[in-house]
């Protein structure tokens, strides 16, 4: 696992979130 696949990860994580939030 590559350190962009952790960020891609948290990224989709707060971008799921964050949508969750905005809804």
């Amino acid at each position: 696992v590559g350190v962009m696949d952790i960020v891609n990860k948290r990224l989709q994580s707060i971008s799921q979130s964050s949508c969750k939030v905005e809804k």
